[in-house]
């Protein structure tokens, strides 16, 4: 569903949009790196999906120095909280940080600058990731200049070991929301990623091959903005949502070149067979042998192959493994 709400933008600000849920020990943090941007035209809209600790009183100087727009809902989930955020953004340009990563200084500076020069309606950076304990790993693009543009977009965002998309290392054209949509709040894990695949597939893309993001991936990571925790079912409903936005850009790219096509169908696949697999660990024969059907169907590497298989051949065998690890 499209949520995006027309009103007055203004050109050249960027909205800043940071969902968050019981994180008063880091949200501050986001909310500082953002007011430490040497790009000066942003507004900052924090979006409170229900918290129940103590992140109203530790925002409340924040809303009283006029430094963001605090917005309090019923907890709904990661998706429903940006697409509030969205809604009362008044910026010609959205960007996302989650409540507990960081910005470097000229982050939006650089972005601004190079969409700018472009024209373009979508910009990323490369993201380094902090695992805790001093350990970080750090997304590149070797053999890239500093700054290129990405023409042919979804070829590239169909290939994981070229290109490290993260949501808080965009920023993009509100206007671009018309056509794609907002967030599909009944995903329960990996909005952000369905968002970004939707966008990419729309436009070409400019990539600044610097790392201007830090990523929170401590064990701390887990208290995600909706509460929810990764259970068999929220794993399942991650792998449908996965096949479902596969099989939209399969359809979508009907057109585009062969070895583009080859890819998506490969990645596809993949997914089909993994819900295979997880339909049959659950008892679910009917869908499991469907979902590794059409695996086969659209093809794969070896491990699609021997997942479809399996479920097709010996459902029970994979039922004992997992009784047995």
């Amino acid at each position: 569903m499209n949520n995006f709400v027309s009103q007055q933008i203004a050109s050249g600000l960027v909205s800043v949009i940071i969902p968050t849920y019981n994180r008063a020990d880091c949200v501050t943090k986001s909310i500082d790196s953002v007011l430490s941007q040497t790009y000066n035209d942003y507004e900052i809209i924090v979006v409170d999906d229900g918290s129940t600790d103590n992140t109203r009183q530790i925002l409340q100087s924040y809303v009283d120095k006029g430094l963001i727009h605090y917005i309090y809902q019923d907890n709904a989930g990661c998706a429903a909280a940006r697409n509030s955020g969205i809604r009362a953004a008044k910026g010609q340009w959205i960007a996302f940080l989650d409540s507990d990563d960081t910005w470097l200084p000229d982050k939006l500076a650089e972005q601004m600058q190079y969409l700018s020069e472009t024209g373009l309606d979508v910009c990323f950076t490369n993201t380094t990731f902090d695992h805790g304990e001093g350990v970080e790993t750090e997304t590149s693009n070797p053999g890239q200049s500093d700054r290129w543009i990405v023409t042919d977009s979804l070829d590239l965002v169909t290939s994981p070991n070229e290109f490290h998309n993260t949501l808080p290392s965009m920023v993009v054209r509100r206007s671009l929301l018309k056509k794609t949509g907002s967030f599909d709040e009944w995903v329960i894990w990996g909005s952000d990623t369905r968002f970004i695949l939707k966008v990419c597939a729309e436009r070409p893309i400019a990539y600044i091959n610097r790392n201007l993001v830090i990523a929170d991936r401590t064990k701390a990571r887990a208290r995600l903005t909706a509460g929810r925790e990764m259970d068999s079912e929220a794993g399942r409903s991650y792998r449908l949502m996965n096949v479902l936005t596969y099989a939209e850009l399969y359809f979508r790219c009907r057109n585009q070149k062969r070895h583009v096509i080859k890819k998506v169908k490969r990645i596809f696949a993949n997914y089909l067979s993994s819900l295979a697999v997880s339909c049959c660990l659950e008892g679910d024969n009917y869908n499991a042998r469907r979902f590794a059907k059409d695996g086969l169907y659209f093809g794969g590497g070896w491990r699609t192959y021997r997942r479809c298989i399996a479920v097709l051949l010996c459902p029970w065998l994979l039922r004992r493994l997992r009784e047995n690890s």
